[in-house]
């Protein structure tokens, strides 16, 4: 890959002329350079350096002919194939909201998270009765159904079918009224102009091109006085290379931000990252994560920060939050 590094992942059992086998990571999605994925699909696949993974890599090398390498952009469309792979009981966003949460819920007892353990301020919700909460790249069962349960009338869309599934699930199983959409944040056409009057928008902006578009989407479909609850990446984290502190290396700023994982990647390693179907991330800057969404319209009025406390987390996070959550307002009410 670029700079020497091993810098995409890997469906290995999918890959053409290679028998199945009995490792451990057989049928998981293997990024082989844990800091591009930034730790979203690191959690899907068994922790495996790369010195062991080398002699299967290159079995895959050989069946993708250099000649026949084209620059693939990828597009959002790819990003939900990939979510669809990733998705699954090793994800951390696909366990979705257990009988407990739900039954507290109901009883008016209940938090959300969009980035991180920290919960999103009660006071940011509102109460239940009578609002309309659009769940927003949401999937994943975690928060529109004990929102459900709570009493909000909620909607929910979402890329990926898969994750969607969860939620379906969930409120089959506790008979909660959601509405479910499969759909790109950056196109909300289907709903009418001020039809919500709360977004909540956990951490899915890393995965579309284009964030400046999905908070004028988000500002269209609020009602004025409504909110949008936004989780977003600190793009800081993108500059660094992360060795998972081998060697006593830690950190070593690598990229540049804005950071582009497909632009990355040299062609013939884009290519089989597509073909591994690797969730492609982009890092946007604080200036349209912020600046965008107040020139879509609305106004910034609450921010807190998180970061990740899991043991596979990144290593900033022992330095710096590594999250971002917004509330802004859309005047007028």
């Amino acid at each position: 890959g670029a700079n020497g590094r091993l810098s995409f992942c890997l469906v290995l059992e999918r890959a053409k002329g290679i028998e199945p086998s009995s490792q451990p990571w057989e049928g998981r999605v293997l990024p082989l350079n844990h800091a591009r994925i930034r730790g979203h699909a690191s959690y899907h696949a068994a922790h495996i350096r790369k010195a062991e993974i080398y002699p299967w890599l290159c079995q895959v090398q050989r069946h993708i002919p250099r000649h026949r390498v084209c620059r693939h952009v990828p597009e959002e469309a790819h990003n939900r194939r990939a979510w669809n792979r990733l998705s699954g009981p090793h994800c951390p966003w696909s366990i979705p909201a257990d009988d407990d949460r739900i039954a507290a819920a109901r009883r008016g007892e209940f938090e959300i998270t969009v980035a991180g353990p920290r919960a999103v301020p009660r006071e940011w919700l509102g109460e239940p009765s009578g609002q309309s909460v659009l769940c927003l790249g949401a999937g994943g069962g975690q928060q529109a159904p004990v929102l459900a349960a709570a009493g909000y009338c909620v909607t929910l869309l979402d890329i990926s079918d898969a994750q969607l599934a969860l939620d379906r699930e969930v409120c089959t199983r506790h008979a909660l009224d959601v509405r479910i959409e499969q759909g790109t944040t950056t196109d909300l056409s289907r709903f009418d102009s001020s039809s919500f009057d709360l977004i909540v928008n956990p951490v899915s902006n890393p995965y579309i091109s284009d964030v400046r578009q999905a908070w004028r989407e988000a500002a269209r479909v609020l009602a004025p006085g409504g909110r949008l609850i936004a989780g977003s990446i600190n793009p800081l984290l993108y500059l660094f290379e992360e060795n998972e502190g081998e060697d006593g290396k830690g950190l070593t700023v690598v990229h540049r931000l804005p950071y582009v994982e497909s632009e990355s990647l040299d062609e013939h390693d884009l290519a089989l990252a597509v073909q591994g179907e690797m969730v492609f991330t982009w890092s946007h800057s604080l200036e349209d994560i912020i600046q965008g969404q107040i020139d879509a319209g609305l106004i910034i009025a609450g921010l807190y920060e998180s970061k990740r406390t899991d043991t596979r987390a990144p290593s900033i996070n022992r330095y710096a939050p590594t999250y971002i959550v917004t509330m802004a307002e859309k005047p007028g009410a």
